[in-house]
């Protein structure tokens, strides 16, 4: 059966969840495309999708489960044996039952999930002082979520048995939803611009004139509000929340990376003979500008590696921590530009991780910051990947 129309639904307060399912649409690729934002208001009468219809849906994962708010809006919603792919977004610790509760929630109004797939996005209580999964969906993320969109194209096989979701049933206790307001404005640099209100999901914010007024409860902490405030006023009021921030921080370090599950028939159709991606680390040592070609070589034969469909991770130590900095640049004697390389190879999907003791030990620009994608790391994390791999390479 080939799908004629894709709609995304997706709810997000604070836009991760959204950039998730708009990537995943840009790789569908399909024309007459609608889209149902239920992040504000439950859709006006039944949205009804038929057979020749595909529906990505997308929510994302408070306390690993579903925000209670979005599984009622969701059920406005009705699919006629209509193919849907259940989304979920998590903050980089766990997503526990969200996306079995989001396949059930499907298959209960009508829908029959083909695909399902857990992303993750920068945690709701994630600041400055206390980043969590900070700046994620990332170019990887992306780039790994507009893949398996593309591989939603064309012909759609059979439902995904929802016994491959991990999740227990009945679900954990969910937390407290409804809760008490999370947040608070600071009228020494509150500008009465609304903007709070006008992104809270459950209208738990409401403006006298241009004072904001906060509901005692209804919140259901998804920090829109924190994170749309152009001037910083509006500020988290919970020390609970301040007190998770931190164990979050602190225990929620290690990168994770997207999870995808598909039917076994579709996984059988498109690997009839294929064999299984072979995985290969490359850990770069040299300072990257060193007089030779070795580190450019390095990147060559990863990204050759990438494009063959082979799973690549890079791992960077010594100098080479230099190369995930914008601060280095090529001699003018030199006509590659190794950090756009590298760059180039993260946005494609390729992990990188970069020595975080190197980075104030190591190189010619000691304590420079990392660009976005280039995580810092460690020595276990290393070890752990050499375990995983199937091949070590060092340059």
């Amino acid at each position: 059966m080939s799908n004629k129309t894709t709609h995304t639904v997706f709810f997000s307060p604070t836009g991760t969840t959204r950039s998730v399912i708009q990537a995943i649409s840009r790789g569908v690729g399909r024309e007459s495309e609608t889209v149902l934002d239920i992040t504000r208001t439950a859709p006006s009468g039944t949205p009804t999708f038929s057979q020749e219809d595909l529906v990505v849906v997308g929510m994302p994962v408070y306390g690993g489960r579903l925000p209670t708010i979005a599984a009622e809006r969701f059920q406005s919603l009705e699919g006629r044996d209509t193919p849907a792919v259940a989304i979920v977004a998590y903050g980089n610790r766990a997503y526990e039952d969200a996306l079995a509760e989001l396949c059930d929630l499907c298959a209960a109004q009508g829908f029959k999930v083909v695909s399902a797939a857990a992303f993750v996005g920068q945690h709701s209580f994630s600041s400055s002082e206390h980043p969590i999964a900070a700046g994620r969906p990332d170019q990887a993320d992306l780039r790994q979520a507009e893949v398996f969109g593309r591989q939603l194209r064309g012909e759609i096989f059979g439902s995904l048995d929802l016994g491959q979701i991990p999740g227990t049933r009945p679900y954990a206790k969910q937390a407290m939803q409804p809760a008490p307001a999370a947040t608070t404005a600071n009228m020494e640099l509150c500008i009465g611009c609304g903007k709070c209100a006008e992104r809270c999901p459950v209208q738990c914010i409401g403006m006298d004139g241009k004072i904001p007024i906060t509901q005692p409860d209804g919140c259901i902490w998804c920090m829109a509000c924190v994170q749309t405030c152009p001037t910083g006023a509006r500020e988290i009021a919970l020390p609970k929340i301040h007190e998770s921030a931190k164990r979050l921080h602190t225990h929620c370090q290690i990168r994770k990376e997207p999870v995808i599950f598909q039917p076994l028939e579709k996984q059988e159709c498109h690997l009839p003979n294929q064999k299984e991606k072979m995985k290969t680390l490359i850990i770069f040592n040299h300072q990257p500008y060193d007089g030779s070609d070795v580190t450019w070589n390095g990147l060559r034969l990863a990204g050759q590696l990438a494009e063959a469909g082979q799973e690549v991770r890079i791992f960077l130590m010594s100098d080479s921590v230099d190369m995930a900095r914008d601060a280095c640049v090529p001699p003018p004697e030199y006509d590659q530009n190794l950090s756009d390389i590298l760059k180039e190879l993260i946005a494609s999907g390729v992990p990188v991780r970069v020595c975080g003791t190197c980075m104030a030990r190591c190189g010619i620009y000691k304590n420079q910051p990392y660009f976005q994608g280039a995580e810092k790391s460690t020595m276990p994390e290393l070890a752990e990947w050499v375990v995983e791999c199937d091949k070590v390479i060092t340059f």
